[in-house]
């Protein structure tokens, strides 16, 4: 520091000179001295004032006070105070400086105070109230003669204090400290972070001793070796270690460094500290699982399991279930999902993996390879907890679904049995008693609903008491139950142990014994009387008592004489021994069906006596009779009805003749009684009437068929009744809806009445008489009449229409052939009377157009005449028609006007019309549709829609078809596009417009539409669209391009005119040669960016040649001219050739591919790797070359990866290039028709590989 002018001139005091009186000489001298120092003291003051007042820190003069003295204009810009507002106030009130006390006892004893404590930071308040936080440096002004003064300086870093605030913020959020540690000082500073890692308070001093004594020994061991490396090597290093923190915590924690050079020394080292430990129990936990999963998935018994990456890849798959579907773990490692799955599966699968993706778990049964499977699918999280795999298990669940078919089966089953029985059926929990279900006949049987069943238990049926006799009972298990109405009910009850519904329960079965029992009481009552009816039936009807096996028991007189036996005979013998006593089989088995279930059978049977005539039996048999012998036997009651039965059959044969007389009569007919009851009607009376005859015999007609709806029927039968006469009529039967003719005979005993039904007459009748009509209509509307020459006679006939033809009046004109001709037109009279002559001359037809003159003009006229000939083959009469047409003539002139000028359009505009009919599923085009799609003669036939489909193109069939379906099915019109592929050419575009025609039903009648051919639109389109896309690019590239190489472009000169500058007021000849390398630098930069520019200027407008390539004479030629880098003295270069064939393309732009490939594997080598090198491999095969670029330099970073291809995009600012280089290379080799990859990974290196197809020899683009 400049010391004050007054101080010097103290320092000159009389003490301090000689004690000899001076002489005027010196005096004079040292006058002198004095001024001239005095003047450059003046000239030193005002040059600190000026500094004081522009520095841009604030800077104060204070007291011990901290009283203001002065301030510069620095202090006002930051604190917002004039030098007015400051001066005389103390600083910490002006500002309200927190710590006021602490600033007062530095101003108070500064040399108590450490240099780091008299510069620190503080906060305080701005003229406008906004915090502020400075960096107060206090020094003492001149120590030696104003020791209560004090110069203080302050700095604004509020923003510095913001980011550091942001920053430890974001330590602690990431768990991320940094440090640093002075090699010559050996001290160490941490980041709050990293105290909070090892739990010391941020004041606890640290060193590298403190850090490494809180780790393990084999990690303090290799921390050490790390540290050591970068302080004596220069060498960076990381590694994860383990550590037991202050308060007894275990850390993971991953650390690295960097040294940091100071004149070529290693001054410091610099690193981040980051706890890891959450990471690496995550992971610790994702790994037992994997290996949960593995282990599981490996002795997996029925199925697979697969884990899938992100792109659907099978990553690894285990199971035994592998094999079912002949697959291993070997074949499906690294085969896409798509692989194991059918087309019909592959969507539904996918998309459950997408679920999966989204952390969403899911199950999907499936089919596949004969099989069914249950796929589960779950999300498996990575370290960072996200999902990048999915774990898909297999279960093979065929057998479970049989078994549950199986399951269904039975269970069906048993509730059709359950639900169906005919006897009551009850599911009892077996030690509670309690009803868990009762069957529909246990429902109706006893009363109770299905919902008071199950409030019951078995107890509660059981009935208190009972009237019935015990006795009947003895040795019977049965209980008494009663009905919910209150009857009594005998019940025997069959129990079964049952599983139901996950417990014990039992099955009771119950038969309603009620019936049977009071049966047999009543049976074993009525013995007695019984056995006195068997003696009384002996005497007027044949009695038999059977064993149930048909042994005879008993027979009275009369069986026995009817067939001639001995009473004493029958004993022991057996009925089928006599097989004229058993009736026919249909009988015999109706009578052992009764037999066995115990029930009376009662009939007639039909057998033969001992001599062998018919004899009829009128049976009662009944079962379980008690004999008096108490044997249970069957007794057989027989009466003889022979002779009734025989008088009843020729009854029974007369009357059938009788009918089968009257069903022979074609005619319907039924007879009425003088009630009017219908006796008898036949078949087709049954069938006209519509009427069965259970509905009609023996009915009053008049109550069937009411008289009001036939009544002239009734009018008619009547008469004939009254009248005693036959009434024939025709009448129409409504409640049959039939017309019938009908004819009633009268007789003593009522009416025979017969009729038919005369509906096809009438209709034809009404025909006859409706289509005169409609003809006359017909004729008036179509503007057609008909004629008739009768040749012998010479007379014309003619329809009323012909007179309107004709404009003649019916009433004056008489119809003649003159009449006719004399009204032709006279061209067409030649014509009309040589047809006319060879119809009368050889017999023969005509069908001719001619022309009629009329008041009204002219008209044309359809003339049709055809013979008809006699039976000896001569000609008897001409007849025909005549046909106004003239608006179909003049339609039809139009037509051909119409279509010829359509044709004329279509063929300019490249467009047809189509039709196609969906009743014969065929198309018809016209002319100029033929000739687009380039139809052949025998093509141009009608076609179906089928047969086209051959000549669209795939992608559009679908939506062709669909376009087609709806306006088919629903008459929906269309507009659509499509391409076909023409045998004779490329394919070509179309535009096709539908419209359909539908009936009031809503179906198609007919679909019309029109084909344009817009190949030529379509094609200007995509050349539009690709200039639009390209015109975008280039301006995209073009601002890119201005900002970027104005910026690139200016720098180097700056640089360069910067270190002119410099050069002009340097002598040293070593900085002069710096200063001038400096220089070359820029200028090579600066000529390297201009040669990339023209590089990328002749891509984009420069032809690509197809030109042979020798790929050794260029990499090598490319090494060679980069030799000089300064990098690519330390890199090792190989190079790898395998040339099998000639390669063509353009040797330029390849050769700028390899030059920015090589340059860049150069430019970004790792410095301190041992070995940098770079391999350089180029394989012709299969016209085809493959070019690989291998280093193992500094590598890029991945976020980095996708933009490293646009231009001037740079990694980072220590990026040396401009960001063109490989932007070129892309277009270069796009301009090539290859591809580029790329595969990188930061720190180890980077491959580049770039596909080129060959070119043919010297061909353009």
């Amino acid at each position: 520091m400049h010391s004050h002018p007054e101080d010097q001139n103290l320092s000159f005091s009389p003490e301090a000179s000689s004690p000899q009186t001076p002489s005027m000489e010196a005096l004079e001298k040292e006058n002198m001295r004095l001024r001239e120092e005095l003047a450059k003291s003046q000239q030193v003051n005002e040059w600190a004032r000026s500094v004081f007042q522009d520095i841009s820190v604030g800077i104060c003069i204070v007291n011990s006070d901290t009283l203001i003295q002065h301030v510069n204009s620095g202090f006002t810009q930051i604190t917002g105070y004039s030098a007015t507002e400051a001066v005389g106030k103390a600083l910490h009130d002006l500002l309200e400086v927190d710590g006021h006390r602490a600033l007062k006892e530095i101003l108070t004893h500064p040399s108590q105070h450490t240099e780091s404590q008299n510069a620190s930071t503080w906060q305080g308040l701005d003229k406008q109230g906004k915090l502020v936080f400075f960096r107060l440096t206090i020094y003492q002004a001149i120590p030696e003669k104003r020791k209560d003064q004090f110069v203080i300086t302050l700095e604004n870093i509020s923003k510095e204090s913001q980011y550091l605030s942001v920053l430890e913020t974001a330590q602690e959020m990431t768990r991320v400290g940094g440090w640093e540690w002075e090699i010559d000082s050996d001290e160490m500073v941490w980041t709050d972070e990293i105290y909070r890692i090892y739990g010391l308070p941020l004041d606890y001093p640290v060193s590298l001793e403190v850090a490494m004594r809180y780790f393990f020994k084999e990690s303090s061991t290799r921390a050490q070796e790390i540290l050591g490396n970068a302080r004596d090597q220069g060498v960076p290093g990381s590694g994860e270690f383990e550590m037991i923190n202050e308060e007894g915590k275990f850390f993971h924690v991953h650390a690295n460094c960097r040294p940091i050079y100071v004149n070529g020394k290693v001054a410091k080292v610099i690193g981040a500290f980051r706890d890891i430990t959450r990471e690496k129990r995550t992971l610790e936990t994702l790994t037992q699982s994997e290996e949960l999963y593995r282990n599981l998935a490996e002795n997996f018994p029925s199925g697979f399991i697969l884990m899938i990456n992100r792109g659907f890849d099978i990553l690894f798959s285990e199971g035994q279930g592998l094999r079912d579907i002949s697959q291993s773990k070997s074949h499906l490692q690294g085969k896409s999902i798509h692989y194991l799955f059918g087309k019909s599966l592959n969507k539904m699968v996918e998309e459950k993996i997408w679920d999966a993706f989204d952390g969403e778990s899911s199950q999907l049964d499936v089919s596949f390879q004969n099989k069914s499977y249950s796929l589960e699918l779950r999300p498996l999280y990575n370290a960072q907890q996200k999902i990048d795999k999915v774990l898909l298990v297999c279960m093979d669940i065929t057998e479970r679904q049989e078994w549950e078919k199986q399951l269904r089966i039975s269970e069906s089953r048993y509730r059709e049995l359950f639900e169906s029985n005919p006897n009551p059926i009850l599911v009892v929990e077996t030690h509670t008693g309690k009803v868990l279900e009762a069957n529909l006949t246990a429902i109706s049987h006893y009363g109770f609903s299905q919902s008071e069943w199950q409030t019951m238990h078995w107890a509660d049926l059981q009935a208190v008491s009972s009237d019935f006799d015990s006795n009947i009972l003895a040795g019977v298990s049965t209980e008494k139950h009663h009905s919910k109405a209150g009857a009594l009910i005998y019940a025997e009850v069959q129990a079964s142990q049952i599983y139901y519904l996950g417990g014990e329960a039992t099955l009771k079965i119950i038969n309603d014994v009620t019936e049977s029992l009071m049966a047999t009481q009543a049976l074993h009552s009525s013995h007695k009387a019984l056995e006195e009816f068997h003696h009384a039936l002996d005497a007027a009807s044949m009695v038999v008592t059977l064993t149930l096996r048909g042994d005879f028991l008993t027979a009275n007189k009369n069986f026995c004489e009817a067939y001639g036996l001995d009473e004493d005979a029958l004993v022991l013998k057996n009925i089928r021994d006599f097989p004229d006593m058993i009736p026919g089989s249909e009988s015999f088995a109706q009578i052992d069906r009764a037999v066995r279930k115990g029930k009376i059978w009662k009939g007639e049977i039909d057998i033969h006596r001992a001599d062998g005539s018919p004899l009829f039996l009128d049976v009662t048999l009944i079962p379980r009779y008690m004999n008096t012998d108490g044997r249970n036997s069957i007794l057989v009651i027989l009466q003889d009805v022979t002779e009734k039965k025989l008088t009843e059959k020729q009854l029974v044969e007369y009357a059938q003749r009788s009918t089968n007389i009257l069903e022979s009569i074609t005619d319907a007919m039924f007879l009425l009684n003088k009630n009017w009851e219908v006796t008898y009607i036949n078949k087709q009376g049954e069938s006209l009437l519509r009427i069965s005859r259970d509905e009609l015999l023996h009915k009053v007609i008049w109550d069937v068929f009411p008289k009001e709806q036939i009544q002239s029927f009734y009018e008619y039968y009547h008469t004939a009744i009254e009248e005693n006469r036959v009434v024939d009529f025709e009448e129409y039967f409504e409640p049959s809806e039939t017309w019938f003719e009908v004819h009633v005979y009268p007789s003593s005993e009522g009416l025979s009445v017969y009729f038919r039904s005369i509906n096809e007459r009438k209709a034809a009748e009404e025909r006859i008489l409706s289509s005169e009509n409609s003809l006359k209509e017909a004729q008036r509307i179509a503007r057609m009449g008909n004629w008739e020459y009768r040749v012998g006679a010479n007379e014309v006939i003619w329809s009323d229409e012909l007179f309107r033809l004709f404009k003649l009046d019916p009433v004056i004109d008489s119809p003649s052939l003159d009449l006719i001709l004399n009204r032709i037109h006279r061209s067409d009279k030649p014509k009309v009377f040589r047809a006319l002559r060879t119809a009368l001359d050889e017999g023969k037809g005509f069908d001719l157009d001619l022309r009629i003159i009329r008041k009204d003009g002219t008209r044309y006229l359809n003339f049709i005449c055809r013979p008809e000939h006699g039976p000896d083959d001569s000609l008897e009469k001409l007849y025909g028609i005549l046909i106004d047409i003239t608006e179909r003539k003049e339609a039809e002139k139009k037509l051909i006007d119409s279509e010829n000028r359509l044709r004329e359009a279509q063929q300019l505009g490249k467009m047809g019309s189509w039709e196609y009919s969906p009743e014969e599923d065929t198309l018809l085009f016209s002319d100029e549709i033929n000739t687009l799609l380039g139809l052949t003669q025998e093509q141009r036939n009608v076609i179906s829609i089928a047969d086209n489909f051959d000549v669209i193109h795939p992608d559009d069939q679908e939506a062709l078809l669909f376009a087609l379906g709806d306006a088919v099915d629903q008459g929906t019109p269309f507009d659509l596009d499509f391409r076909v592929m023409l045998p004779q050419g490329p394919v070509r575009y179309f535009n096709t417009v539908g419209e359909p025609l539908m009936n009031s039903r809503g179906n198609l009648v007919k679909l019309y539409g029109t084909l344009m051919d817009i190949t030529e639109r379509k094609q200007a389109e995509t050349e539009l669209k690709e200039s639009n896309d390209q015109l975008k690019k280039t301006n995209q590239e073009l601002d890119r391009f201005v900002y970027s190489a104005s910026h690139d472009l200016r720098a180097p000169m700056v640089s360069v005119l910067g270190l002119i500058n410099l050069a002009k007021v340097e002598n040293d000849v070593d900085k002069l040669r710096e200063y001038m390398g400096l220089m070359e630098r820029s200028v090579r930069k600066l000529d390297n960016f201009v040669q990339e520019i023209i590089h990328y200027s002749r891509n984009s407008r420069l032809e690509v040649k197809g030109e042979p390539i020798n790929f050794k004479e260029m990499i090598e030629g490319v090494i060679e001219d980069l030799q000089f880098m300064e990098e690519a003295k330390v890199v090792r270069r190989e190079l790898f050739l395998d040339i099998n064939e000639p390669f063509y393309t353009d040797r330029g732009r390849l050769n700028v591919v390899i030059n920015n490939m090589i340059s860049n594997a150069f430019r970004y080598s790792s410095p301190h790797r041992r070995d940098p090198y770079l391999n350089i491999y180029a394989t012709v095969q299969d016209g085809k070359a493959i070019l690989k670029f291998e280093d193992n330099g500094q590598g890029i970073a991945e976020e980095h990866q996708a933009g490293i291809f646009r231009m001037f995009y740079r990694a980072s600012e220590n990026s040396k290039g401009s960001g063109l280089g490989l932007y070129i290379v892309q277009e270069s080799i796009e301009k090539l028709q290859g591809k580029v990859f790329l595969t990188s990974v930061l720190g180890q290196g980077t491959t580049f590989t770039i596909e080129l197809p060959s070119l043919p020899p010297n061909n353009a683009e």
